[in-house]
């Protein structure tokens, strides 16, 4: 029951969480190195603590994900009497409490966050396990590489990125990259990888420049992003196709925008709006389809996927498409939030007893309840009930729309949605293709299920990207 309230809610809490240092006196204690994976929702996530203990026996902490990128996260209290560890993590209100087996090499217990509980076994290890990112560039690069500030004139905040162009005076295509949904820095950095540095490099050394930048109120850019909608973030990206119109290293005719997921319904938008301004848009497991629909068709895949049993993906599907349909039809977001608490005390007051119980096993009620306002979040709300088509059909430059055969948040099934919204109004200038086992990221995949995502080396296919630079370069 849990497992389809937390996608129905679309709420993963996936606490920022390796060092490979070794273990001097595995024997002694709590001190030593400690490996285990989380499991929340589809997402695996794996976590090492660091444990020392000074001279007058004070344990500290520290805490890693190497699925992350996250490293020396510091704990705050850390205790360990008879046997029961304690490990505080203010930074990431959470905490975990555990028991340790009698031969002091594993520890069991209860991870805590933001009320949500999940089990959590770690191991005594000697190193940390190491996550392979074998595609990062490494310095020095055979380009020109540029820390850059623009300004949003209309919503009046400046925006921070990088600028990679080829050497030489130009005039160079150039592309805007824009992000996937939720705050994302201008690599787009998930679970270790950075796909948007991994892009910008291949399309640089290929005679593309590329601008890639921070989400407004994220990394060095100033605004807000907490209440902002798609249609504030297509303000954004015209903002850094306007600043790229500005420097003479680039073709002003020559300049698209380049987005995925989320980006994927900014780039038409742009595009729509400012048709002489943008040159061509790449659709990275864009969306085709209304937004209710696109949340809908990604959680009966990914709980078919996880194989879920056929009477709780009935019960979870049925949930969320009354919290769908309310968002769509209530417009004043004052009222939807009321709305959606009390259709989720319904869904609640139905269930059986043991239904509760199994729900309360991962996630109490309250805080159930609590997260369930992110649907009324104005992005949320804005993105339900956007319908891309209308805008896609305005779009009258060449659109080259790519997806993963393998992606279970955007389906392929967006792709020909795309393509025919794009040609309704006589644009023929649409290129889609499917790409075979990639998945939402463009990494190869066995499953395509978001515990994935980390454990995969490769950050974005090879292949992806000889064909993207080549669409490019070619004209559309």
């Amino acid at each position: 029951m849990s497992r389809f309230v937390a996608l129905a809610l679309m709420g993963f809490l996936l606490a920022a969480l390796p060092s490979a240092a070794q273990v001097k006196e595995p024997d002694k204690g709590l001190a030593g190195l400690w490996e285990g994976e989380l499991k929340v929702g589809v997402v695996k996530l794996r976590l090492g603590f660091t444990v020392k203990k000074d001279k007058e026996g004070k344990l500290s902490a520290t805490l890693d994900s190497p699925d992350q990128g996250a490293k020396g996260i510091p704990l705050g209290e850390v205790t360990f009497d008879k046997n029961k560890a304690f490990f505080d993590m203010p930074k990431l209100k959470a905490k975990y409490t555990a028991t340790m087996d009698e031969g002091g090499k594993t520890l069991e217990g209860e991870f805590e966050q933001v009320g949500q509980k999940f089990q959590l076994k770690v191991k005594r290890v000697e190193v940390f396990s190491t996550v392979m990112r074998t595609q990062v560039p490494k310095k020095p690069y055979p380009y020109e590489e540029e820390e850059v500030e623009f300004e949003n004139a209309k919503a009046k905040f400046k925006l921070a990125g990088t600028f990679t162009r080829p050497k030489g005076e130009g005039p160079f295509p150039a592309v805007v990259m824009v992000s996937g949904s939720g705050p994302q820095d201008r690599d787009e950095t998930i679970l270790g990888h950075k796909p948007f540095l991994v892009i910008a490099d291949h399309l640089t050394r290929k005679g593309i420049a590329v601008l890639r930048f921070d989400d407004r109120g994220v990394g060095k850019s100033k605004g807000k992003f907490s209440g902002s909608t798609t249609a504030d973030f297509a303000t954004d990206a015209f903002a850094a196709v306007e600043w790229l119109m500005s420097r003479k290293e680039i073709d002003a005719k020559k300049i698209g925008i380049m987005g995925h997921s989320e980006g994927g319904i900014v780039a038409p938008i742009v595009a729509a709006e400012h048709p002489s301004e943008v040159a061509f848009i790449v659709l990275l497991a864009g969306t085709g389809i209304p937004g209710d629909e696109i949340v809908g068709r990604q959680t009966l895949a990914i709980l078919k996927a996880s194989k879920v049993s056929e009477k709780e993906i009935a019960s979870s599907i049925k949930f969320q498409k009354t919290l769908l349909d309310t968002i769509k039809l209530e417009k004043d977001n004052a009222l939807l939030l009321k709305k959606v608490q009390e259709e989720c005390k319904k869904f609640i007051a139905a269930l059986s007893p043991e239904e509760k119980k199994e729900l309360e096993k991962e996630s109490d009620i309250a805080t159930m309840e609590k997260r369930i306002e992110i649907m009324a979040d104005p992005w949320y709300a804005y993105f339900i009930r956007f319908d891309p088509r209308p805008t896609l059909a305005k779009v009258k430059c060449p659109v080259l729309a790519v997806s993963g055969e393998l992606d279970l948040q955007v389906l392929p099934e967006n792709l020909p949605a795309i393509e025919k919204a794009v040609t309704s109004n006589g644009n023929n200038k649409v290129t889609t293709r499917l790409f075979p086992k990639l998945n939402h990221l463009f990494q190869p995949a066995k499953t395509g299920l978001m515990d994935e995502y980390g454990q995969i080396e490769e950050t974005f296919s090879p292949e992806a990207l000889e064909y993207l630079s080549a669409w490019i370069l070619k004209g559309g």
